[in-house]
């Protein structure tokens, strides 16, 4: 789904920037879907978000695929050929931070008072979905960060600091 909405939108876009567009082209509809909209719990919400952990972890979608796992396994698909396996990984445990973080969103919305400030900021700090993006543009850069850079706690504060601009603008 995702790799034809920016090959024809944009033939002249470089086949190796495709995959992180598609990636947040596919991110924001099935956020909306599975997380920021879901005020109730259905019998959707657990099979659609663990399908999204299960597509990285298992390279598969499952017998009965939900909304979008088809185009979630060929964005994952190209991005492991993209990206180094340290790279894919950072990624991969950002969008399983997003997947399971939901599940607390998704309590949040259902109480009748909400959480703190500081519950609710590392609630967003990985369903913002900002971690795997800042992790996929990272990657795609023609120098992204080793180990050992991306391990310091400044660029971990930056991190934070870009999560807090993201929830920022988002609410």
């Amino acid at each position: 789904m995702a790799n034809y909405v920016t090959r024809p939108a944009c033939p002249k876009f470089p086949a190796s920037r495709r995959p992180p567009t598609d990636y947040a082209i596919w991110y924001f509809p099935a956020d909306d879907l599975f997380v920021d909209r879901v005020h109730t719990v259905s019998p959707r919400t657990l099979p659609n978000l663990t399908a999204m952990i299960d597509v990285l972890d298992y390279h598969r979608v499952g017998a009965q695929p939900v909304w979008g796992e088809h185009a979630w396994l060929d964005i994952c698909t190209r991005l492991r050929r993209r990206l180094s396996d340290e790279h894919f990984q950072r990624f991969a445990h950002g969008m399983r931070m997003w997947a399971s973080t939901a599940s607390l969103q998704i309590l949040n919305h259902i109480q009748d008072t909400p959480v703190g400030i500081s519950q609710y900021e590392t609630i967003r700090r990985h369903t913002s979905g900002m971690n795997p993006c800042l992790d996929v543009a990272d990657a795609t850069n023609l120098g992204p960060a080793t180990p050992a850079e991306f391990n310091q706690p400044a660029v971990q504060k930056l991190r934070m600091h870009a999560n807090n601009v993201s929830t920022a603008t988002e609410n």
